[in-house]
């Protein structure tokens, strides 16, 4: 089957000219033998951490995006385990996303924890057909209040993005590359992912995790341009605008959607307003780099 995400992480890999803020992480359970997961890696632990306890959750071949292995997050109220990104960060962007499967009828759950250390903060709740009586629906809470809803797949694999901004406190959630949900974080730091078995109903798999961090390059001779160049309406419909305001030589633009194809590759005039098309391109988030001599940068454009 398809690995959605590994295609996601090489195309944000090419899309964006960025330091490393953290250290990226790449699991597809593959490099673990079947059984339990935080005994074979420092990378997750359990909420408990008791690496092999009663809240460990199991690397399986059951199922999978990418063979031959998942995690599976069974029913029972009882398997916990968080994804550790390395620090707590205050600052700069960061993309989490994975694979997903949940079973017809099953329910599933995970949350971003503020911190490394479990349980020191929600930033928000995400629950798959609570109570099992939603198939399909999924509610982002914070605490028991309803921030939002949005639907997913039931039965098949389906990738879930988080695109965080943590100096803005703002989180854009894509379901199969389509934009969901765009939330506050209740908190302004992130340290871990927290996958829990919520209630007898669960079961769910994830497969192929990425979490890769952005920061703008603090050294770039073209900073003080960065606030002057923008792309807008975002998201766009049947034509997005260029502002190159500023910048006074060529510009070249190209646009990529997330397989990493390249779809556009042109020259603009600088200090000038483009008006470019969106014919043939099917709703879906895609990447726009624009670059001269002395300056990059990178936007997501959202096309619906």
């Amino acid at each position: 089957m398809k690995n959605q995400l590994s295609v996601l992480s090489v195309a944000l890999a090419a899309c964006f000219s960025m330091n490393v803020q953290g250290q990226n992480i790449y699991d597809d359970f593959d490099n673990y033998e079947p059984g339990p997961l935080t005994t074979q890696t420092d990378q997750w632990i359990t909420w408990d951490m008791n690496p092999g306890g009663g809240m460990e959750c199991f690397v399986v071949e059951e199922e999978f995006a990418s063979a031959p292995h998942s995690l599976r997050v069974a029913e029972g109220g009882v398997e916990d385990v968080i994804l550790l990104l390395g620090d707590d960060y205050s600052s700069g962007a960061i993309n989490i996303g994975w694979n997903m499967l949940i079973p017809a009828g099953k329910t599933a759950y995970y949350n971003h924890q503020s911190s490394e250390t479990p349980g020191v903060g929600w930033n928000f709740n995400v629950y798959f057909n609570e109570n099992g009586n939603s198939p399909g629906i999924a509610a982002i809470k914070l605490g028991n209040t309803v921030l939002g809803t949005f639907s997913y797949p039931e039965g098949e694999w389906f990738s879930v993005l988080h695109d965080i901004d943590l100096d803005a406190a703002l989180m854009d959630v894509y379901i199969n590359d389509l934009p969901v949900y765009t939330t506050a974080m209740y908190f302004n730091t992130l340290g871990g992912v927290n996958f829990y078995s919520i209630n007898n109903n669960n079961r769910y798999y994830i497969d192929d995790v990425v979490a890769e961090f952005e920061t703008e390059d603090p050294t770039s001779t073209a900073g003080h341009l960065l606030h002057n160049v923008s792309i807008f309406p975002n998201p766009a419909t049947t034509h997005f605008q260029v502002n190159l305001n500023g910048l006074e030589n060529e510009v070249h633009m190209q646009m990529y959607d997330l397989s990493g194809k390249l779809l556009r590759n042109e020259t603009l005039v600088g200090n000038e307003l483009h008006t470019l098309a969106l014919n043939g391109l099917n709703s879906g988030l895609y990447m726009v780099n624009l670059s001269s001599e002395k300056f990059e940068r990178n936007f997501k454009l959202i096309v619906r």
